[in-house]
């Protein structure tokens, strides 16, 4: 929550690329990887704290880049999908997570998983949409629906 009111009260004057990539790359991959070493469990709570604090930075860098781009009328629709597509992968990553840690072990997947976590932020950014981040201009708008 500290990170979301941070990132409410302070992001608009930040570039939002910068802001967005940096709170990715500290969000995900260094949990898989702080928990895939061998450290002390304080260690691990640092990590989470910060991660998580990162973590809060996002959604509200995406919630402004959605409402400057979607038409309002769309807005439920592009919402919805957006939504749907994200989850739909989350009950298929359990059962070869599980075969993998049974077969390598957990830290050798965890470490593996921090990489690749790495890898796809990094690539994501190759993306000429990624460099839309930082314009604040809408795309396209519509007009206001018939009422």
């Amino acid at each position: 929550m500290t990170g979301s009111a941070v990132a409410a009260a302070f992001a608009h004057r930040l570039p939002r690329r910068t802001l967005f990539l940096g709170a990715l790359l500290i969000a995900g991959g260094p949990r898989f990887l702080i928990l895939g070493l061998d450290v002390s469990v304080s260690w691990v709570f640092v990590i989470i704290a910060i991660s998580g604090f990162a973590e809060g930075m996002l959604n509200p860098v995406l919630g402004a880049a959605v409402l400057e781009r979607i038409p309002r009328d769309m807005l439920g629709r592009v919402g919805g999908i957006a939504d749907a597509m994200a989850y739909a992968g989350i009950p298929f990553g359990g059962i070869p997570a599980g075969i993998l840690v049974g077969t390598l072990g957990a830290p050798a997947v965890l470490l593996t998983g921090s990489a690749l976590y790495f890898a796809v932020v990094l690539a994501n950014t190759m993306f000429p949409a990624w460099k839309e981040l930082d314009t604040g201009k809408p795309t396209g708008t519509s007009p206001e629906p018939d009422r």
